[in-house]
């Protein structure tokens, strides 16, 4: 695994999660409009991020440990029966 990405990815996953504590909900701000925009931004952001890390860590895992590869053809990444890997 390549140790300087892993940091790089954690740390990205870190300051997104820190975006949507600390961005003013739409309420506060005096446009609405910019408050949800931003945070919609935050979240996809943050959703292709672990999309992302999800793969790169099951390519990992399937040359590691070559029993994972029929396991993630059963089963789902984040929800049971979505995202399984291809057989």
């Amino acid at each position: 695994m390549n140790r300087a990405l892993a940091i790089a990815l954690v740390s990205a996953q870190v300051l997104l999660l820190l975006a949507l504590a600390l961005l003013p909900h739409g309420g506060l701000w005096p446009v609405n409009l910019g408050g949800s925009v931003w945070h919609l931004v935050a979240w996809l952001a943050l959703l292709l991020l672990l999309a992302g890390k999800a793969r790169w860590e099951e390519r990992m895992l399937v040359a590691e440990h070559p029993d994972y590869a029929p396991y993630g053809t059963r089963v789902g990444r984040f929800l049971p029966g979505v995202g399984r890997l291809k057989p």
